[in-house]
């Protein structure tokens, strides 16, 4: 949740090589280093020289829209009647 978020903010993301975050952060949204410290630190290295591209997430309205209904959802409210 929390790479999507940073993503609709356009923030550099940074994960490690496994299945649910490779899914989050595939087609350019992110970068992807192996699953090691040193692999973290040095992408870290270049958010902090901001030479690490930020995010790009195509369509966020539509990310937020369907994160709120299911917000909504959970809490047994419906959208419409806030």
């Amino acid at each position: 949740m929390a790479l999507l978020e940073a993503q609709c903010l356009h923030v550099p993301c940074i994960g490690t090589d496994i299945p649910g975050i490779r899914s989050v952060l595939k087609d350019g949204r992110g970068t992807i280093v192996p699953p090691n410290a040193a692999s973290l630190a040095k992408a870290m290295c270049l958010v902090a020289e901001k030479t690490l591209p930020p995010a790009r997430f195509a369509d966020v309205t539509t990310y937020v829209t369907r994160s709120m209904e299911q917000f909504y959802s959970a809490i047994g409210v419906q959208a419409d009647q806030n």
